[in-house]
Parts: structure tokens; sequence; C-alpha cells
């Protein structure tokens, strides 16, 4: 009475088991990538975060977003402490920007190889800076850590071809500004 073959019950729970998953399982996209729209990006997209394990709030590494660290003034004033002190306690960890003329009347390729030299001078004393040219005479250093500002400050009015150092509203001669106003007293 029962013809039941073994293999059409495999057969039938396994189709069975295929339409539960199916159901079960969101849709995915079964297309060529260039066939994709917009909205099949958007749902890649969705499914990529679903899976994704490894999000460590990449949005943390931006400088832009971190508090600035909290100055015990009274400590600072207590102690001494000077402009220059209060400005290396509040920019420690916090992005800052160097400007710095070079002495005499250089080309744009001429302040390349001159603050080429200093980058590379600063690197080896472990501060890392950014460089960017702005002018045939100006550069900007781009820092992480501003406290390191008054190290870079020191290092650079020490050479013949820095003619001033700024940043914060605060100008710094160089050796190189000295020989200019020597040059025109000769005159």
């Amino acid at each position: 009475m029962n013809n039941f073959d073994p293999t059409k019950l495999v057969l039938i729970f396994i189709s069975i088991s295929s339409i539960i998953i199916c159901v079960q399982t969101k849709e995915k996209i079964g297309k060529k990538i260039t066939d994709y729209n917009d909205a099949d990006l958007h749902k890649l997209l969705d499914q990529w975060n679903e899976n994704d394990e490894d999000d460590d709030g990449e949005d943390d590494d931006d400088p832009r977003l971190k508090t600035p660290p909290k100055v015990n003034m009274d400590e600072i004033l207590k102690s001494g402490g000077d402009k220059e002190q209060i400005l290396k306690a509040s920019k420690k960890g916090q992005p800052m920007m160097i400007f710095a003329n070079v002495a005499g009347n250089p080309t744009k390729k001429q302040t390349e190889s001159i603050t080429s030299l200093w980058q590379t001078s600063l690197q080896n004393n472990q501060i890392q800076v950014k460089r960017y040219v702005v002018s045939d005479k100006r550069v900007l250093f781009q820092l992480d850590d501003g406290s390191q500002a008054f190290e870079i400050k020191d290092y650079l009015v020490t050479l013949d071809t820095v003619e001033s150092v700024s940043f914060e509203n605060m100008e710094f001669p160089g050796k190189g500004a000295a020989k200019k106003g020597a040059g025109k007293n000769e005159l």
C-alpha cells in the first residue's frame, strides 16, 4: 500500500527547506555589478553594514572631534606660567598650523627645497609635520600636536634661511630677518 520512495521523500524535504530558507532570508541582489542602480547599491550597503563586525567607530579618529584638554590655569599661573606654557598646555594633542617665511627672495622651487630640509630636520627630531608651500616665500606646517609649536619655532628661528615664524597671532623674527635688516642699513 505504501509506495513511498526514499529519494522522493528526500527531494520533498529539500524542496520544502529551500523554500523556507528563501522566504526567511532577505532579498539579495542577483545582478551583475554593472547593472546595479542606486536602490541596489543602497541595499548592498545596508547588507554590508549589517554584516560588518569590525565597526570600530572610524569617526573617532577625526582630530576635530577630540575634546580639548582641561587646562589647570591655577597650577600654571602659580608656577609663574607665561604665554608659552599656557599655549603648550591648551594645545596639547590638538592640531595646529605654523607659518614660516623664507629669507631673501626665493623662487617657489627654492622654497620647496629649503622647506623640505626644515621638514626633514624636524622629523629627525621626532616632530611630525605636514608641509604646504603657500607662496614663493611662505610655507605652512601642520602639526597634530600643537604643544610642539614652540619647539619648532625655537629650531626655525635659529636658521639663516628663516625670515619669520608665526602662529596663534604671535610672530617671531628668524635669523634671516636680521640679515635682511642689516642689508637695508648698509644702503
